[in-house]
């Protein structure tokens, strides 16, 4: 049942998200970098070791460092 709901919410969402490409420059502010649309007003979350956009619904900042280590694994050794 929660997968159900979760997924009608991801759906409702991205209805309403924003799918302009006119936005500003990245902002940092209080450890969240994103940038804002010139059309709409929405911020978009961006990651900085990756330089783009983060996928919407991956706002806090924990799913976003378990979003960017499962696309950036790191190499043996390596420490972030």
């Amino acid at each position: 049942m929660k997968q159900l709901l979760q997924g009608l919410w991801n759906t409702v969402r991205g209805m309403f998200e924003c799918h302009h490409h006119n936005v500003s420059r990245v902002f940092t502010i209080n450890h969240r970098s994103y940038q804002v649309c010139f059309e709409c007003g929405q911020q978009v979350d961006y990651s900085l070791k990756l330089m783009h956009a983060l996928p919407y619904g991956t706002a806090s900042r924990e799913d976003r460092a378990a979003w960017v280590a499962k696309v950036m694994p790191l190499r043996q050794g390596e420490a972030r």
